[in-house]
């Protein structure tokens, strides 16, 4: 029914290799992680830390960085953490009336 006057067939064809993988589990994503691990010797650490730098390469390669948008980041990130040091300081309740206020709700 999803496919209907699709000639590509885009949703049978999605759901026939997903169903693959139910025949076959050595064609689940974990299964293709576990075995390249196998042949690399990485562990799972290794093997993450090198895919996301892959990933990231990947994502900053599309674009060129914007420089400004990057500043206004940055300026969030720095006003976020002057904001959280003037809570903590602002705070004098100790933590076992914090507590009661917190389980009284």
């Amino acid at each position: 029914m999803l496919d209907h006057g699709e000639l590509a067939r885009p949703y049978t064809s999605a759901l026939e290799q997903q169903r693959a993988k139910i025949d076959d589990v050595e064609r689940t994503p974990s299964a293709r992680l576990l075995a390249e691990m196998r042949q690399t010797g990485e562990s799972f650490f290794q093997l993450a830390l090198r895919m996301s730098n892959l990933h990231k390469d990947y994502f900053l390669g599309l674009y060129p960085p914007n420089e400004s948008r990057l500043g206004e980041f940055a300026a969030e990130a720095r006003d976020s953490l002057d904001a959280q040091r003037s809570i903590e300081a602002a705070d004098n309740t100790d933590f076992d009336t914090y507590l009661a206020h917190y389980l009284a709700d």
